[in-house]
């Protein structure tokens, strides 16, 4: 007999743990750049056009409730991103279509219309010099959050530490492969001459087929896949010292979400899916724990970070990223590093309970991905790390709004329209 739980307690990350159950942005997803100045052909996923663009009427009121220099650092490994582009590449948003370079000049005018600005005048500056474009047309989008664990573990197979974080196999092969005309990657192993799929999750840990490959080893299988879940995180060693664990590639399986297997089967109510839940369920019913985790065949492996000190997370776009500004699209519909604009809402907690809701209103930036965040109406926002970052993260399921901003067809490079206003009360 099922046994149905109900929790009250607070989350942890719902981003891929119950990926899908919205249906927002699923049937959706894939567009941007190429080289050589031509322009990837639009996947059925994304849409035509998965971002619209606004009138000046229509665009929203702007404010920011972030401090700027936060927002300022992460713009500026967005332009250190477009600065190391090709030339010809060519990127379409909002039915414009931008080269590198042109991207470039976006982000660096966009730089000085904010560092220029007071907060009244942002809003109709960034009119005057951008189209606004809202992300996934009239619909909402669906906002997640991740964040970056810290996980007592060991170097050294001890008890209670032995569960195995492996490094990327010697085995794992990828290759590239043409369909239709598109290119694709797969991810596989030859066996007696033949290409395969790697190995699922279940075959990995039923039979031990990685042994030697271990970097590091946690105290619970759980913690173990929602490592997984994050794809980088710290480890705490018992001799006091922090090692960053950092994402080296997967096994090329398709994410299943344990959080919609459990609401499926009636284990747990949708609305109640978070990471508590799912761990508290997994605990309480060991007999199940195997089946549940073993359901989702991705596999994600692991490398060490250099012991230097530095323990932030490095995202997709190859930077590191901001907490509160830094976000995860699905980069198939939307280039990296394009300034953006959230409306959503954020909790307020009291303790370990939310005592409220209140508006999330800020800049944020394209510099991450993941396998849940798919189609353009996805958005998985990076909170930081500790235990504040992970509560947030885990309740945040929230509907929103996003606008890109692209730079209007004859602004000059970092130089705003001769009407736009500085703090100073000038013309910039």
């Amino acid at each position: 007999m099922k046994k149905v739980y109900s929790f009250k307690g607070v989350a942890s990350t719902v981003k891929v743990l119950i990926s899908g159950l919205s249906g927002l942005g699923v049937f959706l997803a894939v567009l941007t750049a190429t080289v050589c100045g031509k322009v990837q052909a639009v996947s059925a996923e994304c849409g035509a056009s998965p971002a619209v663009p606004l009138s000046t009427e229509m665009s929203p009121l702007i404010t920011d409730d972030l401090d700027r220099e936060s927002f300022l650092a992460a713009l500026d490994k967005s332009i250190r991103y477009w600065q190391k582009q090709k030339g010809g590449r060519v990127v379409e948003l909002c039915g414009i279509r931008s080269s590198s370079s042109e991207i470039l000049g976006s982000l660096l005018l966009f730089r000085t219309v904010f560092s220029e600005s007071t907060a009244a005048e942002l809003g109709s500056n960034l009119s005057e010099n951008f189209q606004i474009c809202k992300m996934n047309g009239p619909k909402d989008i669906l906002v997640t959050g991740y964040y970056q664990p810290i996980l007592q573990a060991s170097l050294e197979k001890k008890k209670p530490f032995i569960y195995p974080l492996y490094r990327l196999p010697s085995d794992l092969i990828k290759r590239q492969t043409a369909s239709n005309g598109k290119k694709q990657v797969q991810i596989g192993r030859f066996t007696e001459g033949k290409f395969s799929k790697y190995w699922s999750r279940e075959e990995i840990e039923n039979g031990q087929l990685l042994n030697g490959s271990e970097i590091a080893y946690l105290d619970d299988p759980v913690k173990v896949f929602f490592l997984h879940v994050q794809g980088s995180g710290l480890l705490q060693l018992q001799d006091g010292s922090v090692r960053s664990i950092l994402f080296a590639g997967s096994n090329g399986r398709e994410y299943k979400s344990i959080g919609k297997l459990l609401a499926e089967e009636g284990r747990i109510p949708l609305e109640q899916v978070t990471m508590p839940s799912i761990s508290q369920y997994l605990h309480e019913n060991l007999d199940e724990q195997q089946r549940i985790l073993q359901y989702n065949k991705r596999y994600i492996f692991f490398r060490l970070g250099e012991e230097d000190g530095k323990h932030g997370v490095v995202g997709s776009m190859g930077e590191e990223l901001t907490a509160g500004r830094s976000a995860a699209f699905d980069q198939a519909c939307y280039p990296y590093g394009i300034p953006a604009f959230l409306e959503t809402r954020r909790p307020v907690f009291a303790g370990h309970e939310i005592s409220a809701w209140q508006p999330l209103q800020r800049f944020v930036l394209n510099q991450d991905s993941g396998s849940a965040i798919k189609g353009p109406g996805r958005l998985d926002l990076f909170w930081g790390r500790g235990a504040e970052a992970e509560s947030s993260a885990g309740v945040m399921k929230e509907k929103g709004s996003l606008y890109f901003f692209l730079k209007k067809p004859g602004r000059m490079n970092g130089v705003p329209a001769s009407g736009s206003k500085s703090k100073r009360g000038v013309t910039l």
